[in-house]
């Protein structure tokens, strides 16, 4: 039954399910564990230690991050993944333990060095999980199966947050240590299983993450990302984009533990706010993950950044005219709400800007060293100031940040169609890879516009890109009549392209335009003419698709016959069925290759017999298209034919019976197309 619902609801399928389900159960005890320990260490460092010293321990964190992240990334190549994780969380586990023992000596060190360590675990065990996960699930695999497991990490957050409190009350507040501890313990457990029995699957994909790593590792010095700083000015915006809400962070984190610490006169009081608080803002924050895609598709990528940043400015507006928990609690919310919804989305989708050869090194020194010197900017300015400003004064200063990282945004707005058109033109992007880009949210109405400029361009490959992206991104325009007017005076290439785009966006508005190009083109242009007709209104164009079923261009009769198939019309089929069979019986070669070429696209099983006589043809171009053919047809009789052919002298003829095996032995497409 579990089985069934998770194939149905996430479209996780069986051989997935063991994998899924562990590592979704690994990541739920590690944000378990780790909120536990995060709501003690703070709540604890406040009251215990003093709200005073949150810039020094900032600044620390900062720095040790830095180093925590190399060393770990160094472990990363050395140790396997799972190995690393195991000894990752017994130090964990045990460091936590042996401090919470230590507490009862009254050393006041302790707890500066729980909270580093909350921060830490979150940051590393993350990496070192995602890295593991990577290697159990490919990319296409990771596209449907890693939501899942994030659910189960989210679960953990909601669920250890709201234990916190009656925890407390029950063990008493220091104890909440050794259930952190203890779940830290029982990740281990579940590491060893993981390892254990999903081994054979992290195997095939540990040379390959390894080498990654190294090559991550490797292009993350700052002296080869200056000439680019210098040359583009759109990492200089991203810069100021990725730098300046690390910046604002540790000023609001500050604000936040000083306005709390003040409400909550007791550490029960405060580690039960935390607990709740952060159980409540967690649930709020995964249903509205549902409904933001929709945000995406309406108002657009750049539009979309401006809600961060704008948001900074109004808590820390706020801040200054009341300082205080209900203000403090909605900065909290709005900012992480918006950060994980539409910043760090807008931000992702945003890299697509760059070009494919440079993003790898850009992505790398965003989210490494200039994240990392916000955050260390931020705090030092916390450390400097912490003597001369109330903590309400330190709004002021975060204001300033705010008005900075807000005219970045316009600056982005400013030249994003520029920057988007040539990026996806002039840089002649591979077509191969526009699947892989999500154009409905980073086409806006003035890049759209250019893009209809550059069907007239008179380089092929510009027009034709334009034309595919335009496609792709669904824009709000009549794409058909753009597509048509734009062929005149193009090349056969071209047209060709534009026509089969036509032929895929399903409008038959059209049609008297295209019977009417069909007149004036030559035989390089009219079977894909033929082709879009059939496909957009067979039926009521089936007496003139029927007449060029007797054309002797045999690639013009071909999509003809292809067409009125399409149509459905008993007799008009019956008498394309007898024109196939003559063709085939034929003892012109190329007439049997067409024929069988029709067969495969109308996926036609009235002539096996005759296919599986032509897997042995002499004519290796017959042999080829046969065995194209059974795999189109998906017929399984032909398997002990097809096995035979995997021996065939010819590479080609053994690579396309692969194929063929392959179509006619996937469960479905869809999942075949997803593994």
């Amino acid at each position: 039954m579990i089985s069934n619902l998770l194939e149905k609801t996430l479209r996780i399928y069986k051989d997935e399910q063991k994998a899924f389900l562990w590592m979704a159960g690994l990541l739920f005890v590690i944000r378990a564990a780790g909120i536990l320990l995060e709501n003690y260490a703070e709540a604890a460092f406040l009251k215990r230690y003093g709200v005073q010293y949150l810039p020094n321990i900032f600044l620390i964190n900062s720095i040790l991050l830095f180093f925590v992240l190399t060393y770990i990334g160094l472990l990363i190549d050395k140790y396997e993944r799972a190995s690393l994780l195991i000894k990752l969380f017994i130090i964990l586990g045990i460091s936590i333990v042996f401090l919470r023992l230590l507490i009862i000596f009254n050393l006041a060190i302790v707890y500066p060095v729980l909270y580093l360590i909350s921060f830490q675990l979150k940051n590393v065990l993350d990496i070192v999980f995602w890295i593991m996960a990577s290697s159990l699930f490919n990319t296409r695999q990771a596209k449907r199966v890693f939501p899942g497991i994030i659910s189960g990490g989210i679960l953990g957050i909601i669920i250890g947050s709201l234990l916190t409190s009656p925890l407390a009350r029950v063990i008493t507040m220091d104890n909440i240590l050794f259930i952190s501890g203890f779940s830290l313990f029982l990740g281990c457990f579940i590491s060893l299983r993981v390892k254990k029995i999903l081994a054979p699957i992290m195997q095939t994909h540990t040379t390959t993450i390894r080498k990654k790593t190294e090559d991550v590792s490797s292009i993350k010095k700052l002296g080869e990302i200056l000439p680019l700083i210098k040359s583009s000015p759109l990492l200089r915006v991203f810069i100021i984009l990725v730098m300046t809400p690390a910046i604002l962070l540790p000023i609001f984190n500050y604000q936040w533990g000083v306005i709390t610490n003040r409400a909550f006169d007791t550490e029960g009081g405060l580690i039960a706010f935390y607990g709740y608080f952060k159980g409540i803002y967690n649930i709020l924050t995964f249903f509205i993950l549902f409904f933001i895609g929709r945000l995406f598709s309406r108002f657009g990528i750049v539009k979309l950044l401006f809600i961060h940043p704008a948001n900074y400015l109004l808590v820390f507006l706020a801040l200054v005219f009341r300082f205080d928990l209900i203000t403090a609690i909605y900065g909290r919310v709005s900012t992480n709400i918006f950060r994980a919804t539409t910043n760090r989305p807008a931000l992702n989708m945003l890299m697509q800007l760059f070009s494919p050869d440079i993003r790898g090194r850009v992505l790398a020194f965003l989210k490494g060293t200039a994240l990392r010197a916000g955050g260390l900017l931020g705090s030092g300015i916390l450390l400097v100031f912490k003597d001369v400003l109330l903590p309400e004064q330190f709004s002021y200063i975060a204001i300033v940040f705010s008005i900075i990282l807000i005219c970045a945004c316009f600056s982005l707005k400013k030249r994003y169609s520029k920057i988007l058109f040539k990026n996806l033109i002039e840089t002649q992007i591979d077509l191969q890879k526009l699947e892989e880009i999500d154009y409905k949210r980073l086409i806006d109405e003035k890049t759209t516009k250019r893009l209809i400029e550059a069907l007239n361009d008179p380089n092929d490959n510009v027009s034709i890109l334009s034309a595919k992206i335009l496609n792709r991104a669904g824009v709000n325009e009549d794409l058909t009549k753009i597509f048509l007017d734009a062929m005149p005076g193009k090349t056969p290439r071209v047209k060709r392209e534009l026509l089969t785009l036509i032929a895929s966006i399903g409008s038959n508005q059209y049609i008297t335009g295209l019977l009417d190009m069909y007149k004036k083109e030559g035989a390089e242009v009219q079977p894909f003419i033929i082709r879009t007709i059939g496909k957009l209104d067979s039926k009521r164009n089936l007496e003139f698709l029927f007449k060029l079923t007797n054309s002797e261009n045999l690639t013009v009769k071909k999509e003809a016959i292809t067409a009125v198939y399409l149509s459905k019309d008993k007799t008009r089929c019956e008498n394309c069925h007898q024109i196939v069979r003559e063709m085939l019986t034929s003892k012109d070669d190329r007439q049997v290759k067409t024929a069988i070429d029709i067969l495969r696209e109308t996926k036609d099983r009235s002539f096996i017999p005759f296919l599986i006589e032509n897997l042995d043809n002499e004519l290796i171009e017959l042999r080829i298209s046969a065995i194209k053919a059974m795999g189109e047809l998906k017929y399984r009789e032909a398997t002990d034919k097809l096995f035979h052919l995997l021996e065939d002298k010819n590479s080609q003829v053994r690579k396309t019976t692969v194929q063929a095996l392959g179509k006619i032995w996937s469960e479905d497409e869809s999942r075949g197309s997803s593994q």
